[in-house]
């Protein structure tokens, strides 16, 4: 009995491992941000912003406001939902999304929206903290215990973070945190990435941009666990996915310690944003164009994660074959050969430190010319994917 149960197993694994594939579920111009909601995937479109109450079969359209499809953050308190548009309006929501209302205009650019306590924060720029007590309708500035615009420096990055009670915000490499609910501010932190994409995964906090970094002792020290130029992070509190408009889907079921690439089915690698919902991850491609895909996350969970990341350095996919490269060092160009005819290949190649430094898309044919573009001496890897599957990998030399 025990070795009919393991071959089932083993069977069912195989299977799912097999048919992770990414369906597409809306071809509407999706150019904005996903979000899920009280069982609600919200999507910005070109022209509208859409909603699916059923995990993604059917959408509708929310509103006839043509305002609504410059969205681009949305917060939460209680039961209500807040959209914030690129023009700084303010939208309320009392029913999930399906239908809005104007509430104010925010007195500055919005870069972050949060809901804290019963308290509403955004924060814009310049450095400027704005808080409203009354679900957005009014709002005066929380700036006690924050330094005064002109001191800020580095990168002007905007974003929030609620962890238990308590809020941290982000902004020029520095954290601040409230207990209060943005009535005061205090120091917390100087060394943090610049990113507007952040999440929060148990006690550790995950930063998307020039890779993937985290932290676990609430912003004070940082590692980076995947190095790729990401546009997106999000959890549904057991697992982590990342999205890059060139590499696609990135998902991890340890805290970032390993990560599987998703990418069947989806047009070029592209992915731009990703959420999920339930038992199904949803993810927005833009080059598309601007279509949402969905993958049941069981099946994602089953891909093997052959990416492992240590001190950021990424190393080859196990189990794949190399390519021919000649010559090899390569002083001015090389020959790539596929050993196969290639329909829709992408070839991207990094460096020592894991950062992706080249890529070339829209491979058709058995062999190409490499020009290394001027990329210093030193030793590179690459990464072969067809129809966004990885189908080879290995290493070179550049003279």
């Amino acid at each position: 009995m025990k070795k009919t149960i393991f071959i089932s197993f083993l069977f069912i694994s195989c299977i799912l491992t097999a048919n992770a594939q990414w369906k597409q579920v809306l071809k509407s111009g999706a150019s904005g941000p996903l979000f899920t909601y009280r069982g609600n995937v919200l999507c910005v479109g070109n022209n509208y912003l859409f909603i699916s109450s059923d995990t993604g079969n059917t959408w509708q359209v929310t509103d006839s406001n043509s305002d609504l499809k410059n969205i681009s953050l949305f917060a939460s308190i209680d039961s209500l939902l807040f959209a914030a548009t690129v023009f700084s309006n303010i939208y309320v929501s009392a029913d999930s999304g399906k239908t809005w209302k104007p509430e104010a205009t925010y007195p500055a650019p919005i870069e972050c929206i949060t809901g804290s306590g019963n308290n509403l924060l955004a924060g814009g720029d310049p450095a400027s903290m704005y808080m409203s007590t009354d679900y957005g309708k009014h709002w005066v500035q929380s700036s006690k215990g924050l330094p005064q615009p002109t001191q800020y420096t580095g990168d002007n990055y905007f974003s929030f973070v609620n962890m238990g009670g308590a809020t941290i915000v982000f902004y020029a490499n520095t954290s601040y945190i409230t207990y209060d609910h943005g009535i005061t501010w205090r120091y917390k932190s100087n060394t943090c990435p610049p990113s507007f994409n952040i999440t929060l995964l148990g006690n550790a906090i995950f930063v998307a941009g020039s890779g993937v970094l985290r932290s676990s002792d609430s912003s004070l020290s940082w590692g980076k666990v995947l190095s790729a130029n990401l546009d997106g992070i999000s959890t549904d509190g057991h697992y982590i996915l990342s999205s890059d408009l060139y590499s696609g889907v990135f998902f991890s079921k340890d805290s970032g310690n390993s990560w599987a690439l998703i990418n069947n089915g989806l047009p070029n690698n592209n992915a731009s944003t990703v959420a999920v919902l339930g038992s199904y991850i949803f993810c927005g491609c833009y080059f598309s164009p601007g279509s949402i895909f969905r993958m049941p996350l069981a099946e994602a969970a089953a891909v093997p994660e052959t990416l492992k990341y240590t001190n950021g350095i990424k190393p080859l996919p196990a189990g794949l074959p190399s390519l021919s490269i000649y010559p090899d060092p390569v002083k001015h160009s090389a020959t790539v050969d596929f050993g196969q005819t290639l329909q829709n290949g992408s070839l991207q190649i990094f460096n020592a430190q894991g950062q992706r430094v080249q890529q070339i898309d829209q491979i058709i044919g058995q062999k190409i010319i490499l020009q290394p573009n001027n990329l210093p001496a030193g030793t590179y890897t690459y990464l072969l994917t067809e129809q966004g599957k990885a189908t080879a990998a290995g290493k070179f030399v550049i003279q």
